[in-house]
């Protein structure tokens, strides 16, 4: 059972999703506030399905992500927001020209792909997860060998799917492996999130839970059955008193 954390913050953990999936150019480029990364697959969309490089902005410092946007040299954006999307057209439009600014939730299923690549799939089934799950690759080969633990997964668990005909490399987020453990702390709560393990005193709260990553390779029954079931547990911490 593989997978592994991307950092919290979604900016910074789709500029990593992006530089290892996408090491030339890019035809499009999906972009996302920072805000909102969090109401993907969410309401009547459980998963949300792109065949194109997906890059989250931060509003109040979108320069990483605007580097991220320029190294792919796309040759047209598309927005994805519910929100009021005129610092998003300011931000994107010396980039790449902005085909279209398109809703987060659609009140439809689209069943079939759009002009720029995007696809929403939807569900009945709505738990609110914890966390994201992105799984990276050959969408069509995860569905020939693993058909029935995948369109289980998406249908019924936050993910985000990126497909792409070079499913990313291992090491772009940080191993599932690490436990409280490996650490001098003492006396405190530990949280699984999206840093690992994250150590607090017992009057706070519970850490950001992150962003669960998971490759074409890794995408298998045990891992997708484990991280949903992950998905659905309240926070839970573990105490560590040496």
């Amino acid at each position: 059972m593989v997978f592994e954390w991307l950092p919290t913050d979604p900016q910074e953990a789709s500029i990593e999703l992006a530089n290892a999936t996408n090491e030339d150019t890019a035809r499009v480029v999906v972009v996302v506030p920072a805000t909102e990364f969090h109401r993907l697959g969410v309401s009547e969309t459980s998963s949300t399905i792109l065949s194109a490089p997906m890059v989250v902005i931060d509003r109040d410092a979108p320069q990483a992500a605007i580097e991220a946007i320029e190294r792919l040299e796309p040759e047209r954006l598309i927005g994805l927001t519910d929100e009021d999307d005129y610092w998003l057209r300011e931000d994107l439009l010396p980039l790449a020209p902005i085909v279209a600014i398109d809703r987060i939730t659609a009140p439809e299923p689209r069943i079939a792909p759009t002009p720029y690549d995007a696809v929403v799939a939807t569900s009945e089934r709505y738990v609110p997860d914890r966390f994201n799950t992105i799984i990276v690759g050959v969408v069509d080969k995860i569905r020939r060998s693993r058909q029935e633990a995948y369109d289980a997964f998406i249908v019924d668990h936050r993910s985000i799917v990126l497909t792409t005909e070079r499913w990313a490399p291992r090491r772009v987020g940080l191993g599932s492996w690490t436990w409280p453990g490996k650490y001098a702390d003492e006396k405190s709560l530990w949280w699984p999130s999206g840093d690992g393990w994250v150590a607090t005193p017992l009057t706070d709260d519970a850490p950001d839970p992150g962003i669960a990553y998971v490759t074409e390779k890794l995408a298998q029954p045990q891992t997708l059955n484990f991280l949903g079931s992950l998905a659905e547990l309240p926070p839970m911490p573990v105490w560590r008193s040496s």
